[in-house]
Order: C-alpha cells, then sequence, then structure tokens
C-alpha cells in the first residue's frame, strides 16, 4: 500500500473522523511494516500532490483534520512568528543578544528562530 492508496481510502470514507484517520494509519504503518505512523503532513503532503495532478478534488473537511494542530487556530487566531533580515540595531544593550547571524534580540537556538535559519 503506498501513501496515494492512503489518501485515496481516507477521502472514501464518508464522515472522516479523526478515529478513522488514526485506525488507517496504524493499518497503513502495520501493512508496510513501519516502526512509526505516517505523520498528517506527509498525508497532506500525498493530498497536495494529487490535487496538484489533478488525480483528486479538493476536500476542505479533509484538509481541516489533517491540521497538524487545530486547537491552536479554534479561536480564530492564529499566531505567527516572522523574522526579519539581521538589521544593525543603534543601541547597544547589554542585555540583548548579538547573534551575528540573527536579527538583533534573537538567539539562534530558539525554536522559531531555528525554523526560520532552515527555511531560508
Amino acid at each position: 500500500m503506498s501513501f496515494q492508496d492512503l489518501v485515496y481510502y481516507l477521502l472514501n470514507i464518508k464522515d472522516l473522523s479523526a478515529e478513522h484517520l488514526r485506525d488507517a494509519q496504524r493499518s497503513f504503518a502495520k501493512k508496510n511494516g513501519l516502526d512509526t505512523l505516517p505523520s498528517k503532513s506527509q498525508i497532506l503532503q500525498v493530498y497536495f500532490d494529487l490535487l496538484k495532478e489533478g488525480k483528486i478534488e479538493k476536500n476542505s473537511d479533509f484538509e481541516l483534520l489533517l491540521r497538524k494542530r487545530a486547537i491552536r487556530s479554534m479561536s480564530g487566531i492564529v499566531s505567527v512568528q516572522v523574522l526579519t533580515k539581521p538589521y544593525p540595531c543603534p543601541s547597544h544593550c547589554i542585555f540583548c543578544p548579538n547573534d551575528p547571524e540573527m536579527p538583533k534580540s534573537y538567539i539562534k537556538s530558539e525554536p522559531g528562530a531555528m525554523r526560520a535559519w532552515l527555511n531560508q
């Protein structure tokens, strides 16, 4: 069973729920001898590839179910961290980190800064 087969299977389930998704992930991992379950992001990537190729139609409910952390956007507010290019700051505050590869006041080991650095 391939990831494409998994996506087709999930799209054909009427009233797909988180429980159905988890069962399908377990079944897929077992059939393919995987140590870990296929992640939602892996399934979503295959879904978008199939969508781009025109093999399937857009399914908003499916996309919503595969959202990594749906609880974060339930309020309607999604926080996003934006890092700017490194730019010299006119101040020389003692407490402010001064990493030459990062904007002033950010350190490279922060999770958000590390993601930004890796996604340059």
